[in-house]
């Protein structure tokens, strides 16, 4: 709390508490973002968050209940921790699609287009070769998987792949 009562000292009108090693828990951004709000009620707090452990979806929505003003997110999960030991494939910032996705479900205006947002990401796919660490990539939104065509029987079926680039 000592860098964030320099910082609210010093005039600043946002806070941003970083879950640098993606291993923070609900709980523990939760208190940290309720602690910052009792203390400095007219500050900004922003979280950003890391997808490391699985608990980026539910780190935000912690954050946000907890008066978070705002989440931080990377394309397509890009950067972050990519120095630290384990795979890869968990390694990296909180995919900025899924919170967009996860806050408009909720009912929040994010002022994103998703759709738009997706596509971007497929492109990005296709010209790199590199795959987007999301899940709303790899499965899909609310709204395509409601549109989707699903198999109609068998142990073998396949549910269809949503959102991924062809």
């Amino acid at each position: 709390m000592r860098c964030v009562d320099a910082a609210a000292r010093a005039g600043a009108d946002g806070i941003y508490l970083a879950s640098s090693a993606g291993m923070d828990d609900p709980a523990q951004i939760a208190t940290g973002v309720a602690d910052v709000r009792a203390a400095y009620p007219g500050i900004d707090i922003g979280v950003h968050l890391h997808a490391r452990n699985g608990m980026a979806l539910a780190n935000a929505l912690a954050a946000m209940m907890a008066g978070a003003s705002w989440l931080e997110g990377a394309f397509g999960g890009l950067g972050g921790d990519l120095w630290a030991p384990g795979d890869p494939a968990v390694l990296g910032n909180a995919p900025m699609e899924d919170l967009v996705h996860m806050t408009q479900c909720l009912g929040v205006d994010t002022g994103v287009d998703l759709a738009a947002y997706l596509d971007v990401v497929a492109e990005a796919m296709t010209l790199t070769g590199w795959t987007a660490r999301s899940a709303v990539t790899a499965g899909g939104t609310r709204e395509a998987l409601a549109k989707a065509p699903w198999p109609d029987s068998g142990p073998d079926r396949q549910a269809p792949a949503v959102g991924a680039p062809s």
